[in-house]
């Protein structure tokens, strides 16, 4: 994790309102709930990236090497090289933040309650007058749970989520439970952790309080 400083730290906080502003409910009620200028503002990336490659939040910059295949698109052919992320990094600081009473909800931004897909979701779901967020708790505090709902849940341009307390008095023990508009603004007050897909997919933007 880098910390940004004031330099790129305002555009960082741009690039997360943009991306939060495509949200749904609960991204609404985080912009109205957080102030980003306080707290701090973090770029998680591969380590093969320069000092002023952070800065470009909209550019993936990292250069897969080994594991190449070759592949052949109609006339074209060529090495083809997996996407380099730091998915095992964002799930290791979830897995850090998520201690007891936490609630860490991600957004599924395709997803909507009724997609037969859902059914076979490992990853628990709250679902919102037809939007699908993957929640984890404490009682999820392990990181191939945390890795399978960031897989499933994930989907570009833009992946984000947020780590809070639990505004329910007796959280749900089943795969699918519904969350109101009251519950998910109250999660959003007491937000101490928003992070944000960025770098073409590559890494994340993180505010923490």
């Amino acid at each position: 994790m880098i910390q940004l400083q004031e330099t790129s730290r305002a555009g960082a906080i741009d690039y997360m309102w943009t991306g939060l502003r495509q949200g749904k409910t609960l991204a609404g009620f985080v912009l109205r709930a957080i102030d980003f200028q306080h707290g701090t503002v973090e770029a998680l990336v591969p380590d093969s990236y320069a000092r002023n490659e952070i800065q470009e939040f909209g550019r993936g910059h990292a250069t897969g090497s080994g594991g190449g295949r070759s592949i052949r698109i109609g006339r074209v052919s060529g090495l083809a090289f997996p996407k380099v992320n730091v998915r095992d990094e964002i799930a290791e600081l979830i897995y850090r933040l998520l201690d007891a009473g936490r609630l860490c909800l991600i957004e599924n931004p395709l997803a909507s309650v009724g997609d037969p897909w859902l059914d076979r979701a490992k990853s628990r779901l709250a679902v919102h007058d037809g939007e699908v967020y993957h929640f984890l708790t404490s009682a999820e505090r392990d990181i191939s749970k945390i890795a399978q709902a960031l897989r499933e849940s994930h989907h570009p341009p833009v992946s984000w989520g947020a780590i809070g307390r639990d505004p329910r008095d007796c959280p749900t023990k089943t795969g699918r439970t519904a969350i109101t508009s009251d519950e998910l603004a109250r999660f959003a007050e007491t937000v101490r952790c928003v992070f944000v897909s960025a770098y073409d997919d590559e890494g994340y933007i993180v505010w923490r309080d």
